[in-house]
């Protein structure tokens, strides 16, 4: 019933109109069955693979999705581990450039002692 039944009838009234001057009307009706019920069984096999392909597409893209991700999370380390790099040799240099003031300044005191 529904939609498989008229789209047989569809098939059969195309036949009948198509092939009636090959086939007595009885005979084209059942070939054109026959031949509706063959090609549906090929639409749902096609459908079937696309199904397929659809799905073994989809984990294809998941696994490109999760390796994306594990990419972008190790160089977001990467980039936190270089970042504390940085600041660690910030501070080494603000603090050398302290005690060059301060080796400056006491030199300067010391020449002001002298004179």
């Amino acid at each position: 019933g529904g939609a498989a039944s008229s789209q047989v009838d569809d098939c059969t009234a195309c036949a009948v109109s198509r092939q009636a001057s090959v086939y007595p009307p009885l005979d084209c009706q059942a070939r054109e069955l026959e031949l509706c019920r063959a090609s549906m069984g090929a639409l749902h096999a096609d459908i079937v693979a696309l199904a397929e392909a659809f799905e073994a597409e989809k984990a294809g893209i998941a696994a490109e999705a999760d390796a994306c991700v594990r990419a972008a999370q190790e160089s977001a380390a990467r980039s936190e581990r270089l970042l504390m790099l940085r600041t660690k040799e910030l501070n080494t240099v603000r603090h050398l450039l302290t005690r060059q003031r301060a080796l400056q300044h006491a030199a300067q005191t010391a020449a002001h002692g002298k004179a």
